[in-house]
């Protein structure tokens, strides 16, 4: 019986942790377009002090993928982020 509970106390724990960190990354990916946006996609783009194109390909298709999920499915934001996506692999 104890056992069980133990095991019951791990599940509710992992389930907690899980909920947290898609709780964070669901934060992550909204707070990261919106800054793209009122940053301005193109300006972003041009933006190389931060960082190189190879990291905002990752980002770009990073967030592409995740707005795309079947549990958000908000084409948009990804239409938005495919055409930076597209002029970055022009350069």
């Amino acid at each position: 019986m104890e056992e069980q509970n133990e095991f019951e106390n791990e599940f509710a724990q992992e389930q907690t942790e899980r909920e947290l960190h898609e709780a964070e990354l669901e934060y992550s990916m909204r707070e990261a377009f919106k800054f793209i946006e009122e940053f301005g996609g193109e300006d972003w783009l041009a933006d190389r002090k931060h960082q190189q194109s190879s990291n905002k390909r990752s980002i770009l298709d990073n967030m592409i993928n995740w707005f795309a999920h079947s549990e958000r499915e908000e084409y948009e934001k990804c239409a938005k982020l495919q055409k930076l996506m597209d002029q970055l692999n022009k350069e």
